[in-house]
């Protein structure tokens, strides 16, 4: 046995038999489904994103999209109306 607590955890991971790990399809993407105890995660095996997480009462869906950012997001703000103060203390 560890005195390391990262090596404990994945020796308890890995003993622990509650865990299950699989694919199953989510939202038409070929996803891993792992369970840990109550815990489930759908992970999207192409990406590697998390689409979905569920516990006893809890329940997330993330959407992802990518490409979308315009040059209005990115432009720099308007400071026209502000005034420059240097501090040039040492």
């Amino acid at each position: 046995m560890t005195t390391s607590y990262d090596n404990l955890s994945k020796f308890m991971l890995a003993i622990n038999p509650t865990v299950y790990i699989g694919s199953l399809d989510y939202d038409n993407k070929e996803c891993y489904y792992i369970k840990i105890g109550e815990q489930k995660e759908l992970i999207e095996k192409e990406t590697g994103l998390l689409l979905n997480t569920k516990s006893d009462s809890d329940e997330r869906k993330l959407t992802y999209s990518f490409e979308s950012v315009t040059d209005e997001d990115v432009e720099k703000p308007d400071i026209s109306q502000y005034t420059l103060q240097e501090n040039n203390q040492m």
